[in-house]
């Protein structure tokens, strides 16, 4: 079983890498075109808002739901995908009409700072992208099909579809500052990753297309609106973090977005790949599901807790002693200077503590959905934010250095994940247990221990720059991974699993 997670698991990691590639790609594109004069401004609100809008209303909510639904329910899966799409695509689209109307007070909201002729032509494109939320809503539904269906490349590789679409449009028209097309294209790479998608899904997708019986009943809305409001909460931790940077002085905000974003690239990419995998896996084995089994669903957790941990901390050493790097590699190339570079790095190393409890989070959440219960991982999520926000407002009360606000951040997470521990405990799952094992901390201790000395030898004998550094920060995750693997005899039965197969 797990050499097909190691499998999957490598398809869903190279699509999402190429994915965040193609973001920088993206990024780096739009400073190319506009600059950093106002048609840039435009393009950068018009870019991120689609994304905004979606990870607030909880996509990733709606797809945790849909793939449990897609596989107990397999025989009515079809109608399901039609029913879902049509259900969504009409919730959010009369959302995204009435954000149509209100346009200028959204633009009021989320940029205060645009001046009137740049305000006004944001005002003017807005339409435009706002009208891709519902289309990029729906792939919610067809990305749950997809990993129902173990076709985990598919399902994570439209990211990836929309940044080059984006690429594409900026360099065909971008350096004659057509920020309308853009705008454009922005729906349009929205509209291909779902015809994409829908073409994978193929015949199966048009022999759903009836209204009767409708199968997106009462229970169904409220388990999707639990789930997306427990994922969408996770969400405004960037953006609260970054409001309260605003008080602590010219530059802050930025510093803060750079090292938050530098930290969540693991977890978006390695870390979610595992929950990502697994959760069709877990749908299954849970009570309710096909081949419902409750120790092989005990063992599947334990696995799935183990390897978040051993990830996640091999994660945070790495970012925490190549942060110095890592940081200059990726921000060094502009006007930031030697100081501000130096600020960045720390708040990254502080920062990467937070990839423990919140890659524990994705995945207890998910255990907790698969066992029908879309409750507590909202109420997790709401206590976590919640405890973030008095430690915040009390680092800026007691007048705390930018570097403790970050900490409120991690200490929010670490509250979330407290609670989900112990509601998934009361149902009989021992994850607190699991985590209390030799076994379990034994072996990412040793990973993280690994993952550290290539580092540190090279840091302390070497220093020899860029290219030694990325070779240390490689060898590094090799042989973390390698020791890991050797230690943990799941892993071990997986690795010899695969090379039976190739």
């Amino acid at each position: 079983m797990l050499a097909g997670v190691l499998k999957s698991g490598a398809a869903v990691a190279l699509a999402l890498l190429i994915g965040r590639l193609l973001g920088f790609g993206r990024e780096a594109t739009i400073a190319a075109s506009f600059g950093l004069g106002r048609e840039a401004d435009i393009a950068v609100f018009l870019v991120g808002l689609p994304d905004f809008l979606i990870n607030v209303l909880g996509a990733g909510g709606v797809t945790a739901v849909l793939v449990v639904v897609f596989r107990q329910r397999a025989a009515e899966a079809s109608r399901l995908l039609f029913q879902a799409s049509v259900a969504i695509f009409c919730m959010v689209g009369l959302l995204a009409l009435g954000l149509v109307l209100v346009r200028a007070g959204l633009v009021d909201l989320l940029a205060p700072g645009f001046d009137a002729i740049t305000r006004q032509r944001t005002i003017d494109l807005l339409p435009l992208v706002i009208l891709a939320a519902p289309v990029a809503a729906i792939n919610a539904v067809t990305i749950a099909w997809l990993q129902a269906d173990d076709r985990f490349f598919l399902s994570a590789i439209g990211t990836a579809v929309i940044n080059a679409v984006l690429i594409a449009a900026l360099l065909i028209d971008g350096h004659g500052g057509a920020v309308v097309w853009l705008a454009v294209a922005v729906f349009g790479g929205v509209l291909l990753r779902w015809l994409i998608q829908m073409a994978a899904i193929g015949q199966r997708a048009l022999g759903g297309i009836s209204f009767r019986p409708w199968l997106v009943d009462r229970r169904m809305i409220v388990d999707m609106a639990q789930t997306s409001a427990a994922e969408s909460i996770v969400y405004f931790y960037p953006f609260a973090l970054r409001a309260f940077a605003t008080l602590f002085g010219i530059g802050a905000l930025a510093s803060v977005n750079f090292a938050t974003r530098l930290v969540l690239l693991p977890l978006g990419v390695v870390i979610t790949t595992l929950t990502i995998i697994l959760l069709p896996r877990l749908a299954n084995l849970a009570p309710g599901g096909e081949t419902a089994d409750r120790g092989a669903f005990l063992s599947m957790v334990r696995q799935g807790q183990t390897w978040i941990l051993i990830l996640s901390g091999m994660a945070v050493v790495a970012l925490f002693l190549s942060r110095d790097l890592i940081t200059r590699l990726v921000f060094g190339w502009g006007d930031i200077s030697a100081a501000e570079l130096s600020v960045i790095a720390w708040l990254t190393a502080i920062y990467a503590l937070s990839l423990i409890p919140l890659g524990l989070n994705v995945f207890i959440r998910r255990v907790l959905n698969v066992m029908g219960d879309t409750r507590s991982p909202m109420i997790g999520e709401v206590l976590g934010f919640a405890a973030f926000l008095l430690a915040a407002f009390a680092v800026e009360a007691l007048q705390g250095e930018l570097a403790d606000l970050i900490l409120a951040a991690v200490f929010g997470a670490f509250v979330s994940s407290g609670y989900l521990l112990v509601m998934v405990a009361r149902r009989d799952v021992p994850l607190p247990s699991m985590l209390l094992q030799p076994a379990t901390w034994g072996t990412t201790l040793l990973a993280m221990l690994a993952t550290g000395i290539p580092l540190v030898l090279e840091q302390t004998l070497i220093d020899g720059g860029a290219v030694t550094g990325l070779g240390a920060l490689a060898v590094g995750g090799l042989l973390g991974l390698t020791v890991a693997i050797v230690v943990n005899r799941d892993a071990r039965t997986a690795v010899s699993g695969l090379r039976r197969r190739t």
